[in-house]
Order: structure tokens, then sequence, then C-alpha cells
């Protein structure tokens, strides 16, 4: 079962990253397939960390301004955020493990344990195929 995934605009997006916890902004587009299977991932994703980290959505299509305003230049893309600031960005659809791995790092970082600019290695990039549509 998935937690709640809030609808990001530019209304309220300075409010979301501003908050305590960690915030995970996918950026989509209902015609983008693998945004769709993105959005399944997330969804059972954010049940688990929903006492952590806030997940929220961004359709492009809709919010070209938010788009433009975080460099995003392809979709599915994921930008994690801690204290307000971009701490990690993924682009293309990731699996449900490696995401579960970055969001645990995340979520631990959050928590105060020490870390300090813990930013994965996770590429920002990846492979320039089907999986990634031009915005």
């Amino acid at each position: 079962m998935g937690g709640r995934i809030r609808q990001a605009t530019l209304g309220n997006i300075r409010e979301l990253l501003q908050g305590e916890k960690p915030v995970v902004v996918d950026f989509w587009a209902n015609w983008c397939g693998p945004c769709h299977t993105m959005t399944s991932i997330l969804r059972s994703l954010s049940g688990k960390f929903e006492e952590r980290i806030i997940f929220a959505k961004v359709d492009v299509q809709n919010s070209r301004d938010l788009a433009q305003q975080f460099g995003v230049k392809s979709i599915p893309t994921l930008i994690l955020f801690r204290n307000g600031k971009e701490w990690d960005r993924l682009t293309g659809v990731r699996n449900r493990s490696e995401l579960t791995r970055l969001f645990e790092k995340l979520a631990y970082a959050w928590h105060g344990n020490g870390i300090t600019n813990c930013k994965t290695t996770a590429s920002s990039s990846t492979n320039q195929n089907e999986r990634e549509k031009d915005v």
C-alpha cells in the first residue's frame, strides 16, 4: 500500500522543500510511459518511507515553469532534497531496490546521524534511450 504523494506547484514548492523532512520530487508527464512505471514504484515506496520522506510530483506539461526552474531536461527525473537543497538527481527509470537504498541513505542523513554531504554516487545520467523522454 502506498503513502501520500503530494502535487508540487509553484505555489507550494518552497513550503514543501523548507519542511523538516527530506523531499523526493518526481517530474513526470501523463504521456510518458516510463513515468508511469516510476509512479508505480514510488507509490509503493512512499508507504514504506512516509514517516521519514515527503514525496511530491510535478506534471511537466502543466508546470513547465517548475521544470525549467529545476533544470529538468528529460523525464522521468527524480530530484531529492535535504534541508531545502538538492541532494541528488536521477533521470530515467530506476528499479525498486536501487531507489530503496537511495531513500534509506536520504532518510538516514535526515535523522542527523553525523553524516554531512552524503550525496550518493547514483549517476545523474542514465542511458539515453527510450526510458527518457524530452520535456
